[in-house]
Formats: structure tokens, sequence, C-alpha cells
């Protein structure tokens, strides 16, 4: 399939998809999975790409993202589509104004390296002051932990969310490990934290210009709300 990701700097991009790029050692003693769900990213761009929106790879640091391949086909996806994720755009060099929304992956890496980046704070609060929509699938939901309002609260309390919860995370020995636990995160800073007992049924959450999913299993109806959502932006934006 052809696909419409670029990396494309001063035009319009359509959506901004940031992926972690933690190597695998980031937690000492432990093995576990850094990258980013492979199976989610492609989920993803072949529900933009259907709806004909655009879209930009992004990393914190400008490098290749690092991956976690669910099962050979999509490795094989990735491989062929290497050419839209071997040179992502740096975080530092976001504008959001080229953009009409965010989109964040599921990965594990992602609780480590999106809540120690100095620019992911700016790029969420202007997207949130712009109402552009916001989605995040899994640990994803960690690029929204770093976003303040202009008290000095969290940007998101009182929000409905949902992310990778505990009962999921806590089945790993890399749990004690992280250095946040989104859903203890979410109750601690007032927001409003839910998900399904079931780890691999559909579950998203939608707030406004939030779109939150539990689960890679929800990507599809995740990125289905963020078409309709900037549908519905883009119409009230011509009347």
């Amino acid at each position: 399939a052809e696909y419409m990701g670029r990396i494309i700097r001063n035009m319009s991009a359509g959506c901004l998809v940031l992926l972690t790029n933690t190597k695998k050692d980031a937690i000492d003693g432990v093995e576990a999975e850094m990258g980013v769900s492979s199976l989610c990213v492609r989920t993803a761009v072949e529900v933009l790409s259907a709806n004909n929106i655009n879209f930009t790879v992004s990393t914190p640091t400008g490098e290749s993202p690092t991956w976690l391949f669910e099962n050979s086909n999509c490795e094989e996806w990735v491989v062929e589509h290497s050419q839209l994720f071997d040179s992502p755009l740096s975080l530092a060099d976001v504008n959001v104004d080229s953009f009409s929304c965010l989109l964040v992956p599921d990965g594990l890496g992602c609780v480590f390296d999106l809540p120690k980046s100095k620019h992911l704070p700016h790029i969420v609060s202007a997207f949130s002051v712009k109402h552009k929509p916001i989605c995040c699938i899994g640990h994803g939901v960690s690029a929204l932990l770093c976003s303040l309002d202009d008290s000095g609260g969290w940007r998101y309390r009182r929000t409905h969310l949902t992310g990778s919860p505990n009962t999921q995370d806590a089945k790993h020995p890399y749990f004690s490990k992280l250095p946040l636990i989104i859903e203890d995160f979410v109750h601690e800073n007032d927001g409003i934290f839910t998900a399904s007992e079931s780890i691999d049924s559909n579950h998203v959450v939608i707030d406004r210009e939030i779109v939150t999913a539990q689960n890679v299993v929800s990507t599809h109806l995740a990125i289905q709300n963020v078409v309709f959502l900037l549908s519905r932006r883009s119409s009230l934006e011509h009347l």
C-alpha cells in the first residue's frame, strides 16, 4: 500500500506521530521490550491513510524509533515502509501550527523518554490550548503527564482518561522499576482513570479533544474517533 507519511517541515503535515526511541537497556537488570508497538503504528497508519490524513513521524531526539514486533508480518511491514521512520523529526523542531492532531502509539519506552523531554510539555499544551485532537494509546498516555496549565497544576486533572492499567503492567517484572505509573499518576493528580477488566478488550475514552485508548487492540477505534474530531473541527471552521 502507498502511505502518505512524509518527513515534512514548514508546511501542513496533518498528524504528528510521536514514537519512543528508548533503548532496551533502560531498566537495569530486567529484560523488557521498550519499543513502540509495530502493530499499533501499522493500524494507525492504515486508518490515517484511508482517510487521506498525512502524517509526520517524530521521536524525542530525532533518532530512529525502537520497535516491538508482535509478529513477523508487522516486522516485514516496518522494513517495507522504513522510509517513513528512518529520519524522524526531533521534538525540538516541531512546529505545532503545522499539525492538526497528535498521536502517541503504545510502547513501554514512552514512560521513560517522553516525560523527560523538555520540548514535549510545550507541544502537548499547545495542541490542547488550540483544541487540536490528541490521541494516546497504552503507555503513550505518559505524553500527557508532563503538561501543566497556567496555574502550575496538571493540565488534565478532572479529565477522563484510560491507558495501560496497573492490572496489566503489574504482571511484568519491570513494574516496580518504572519511573512513573500512568494509572497512579492520573489518580494522584485528580484525573479520572478507567480501564476494562479484560486487557484484550476495546476501551477508548474521549474527553473533549483528548482520545485515550487502553491497549493496542483499541487503536483502530481510537484513530477513527480522531478522524471524526478532525472532520467536525474542519466543518466548524467552515461555517
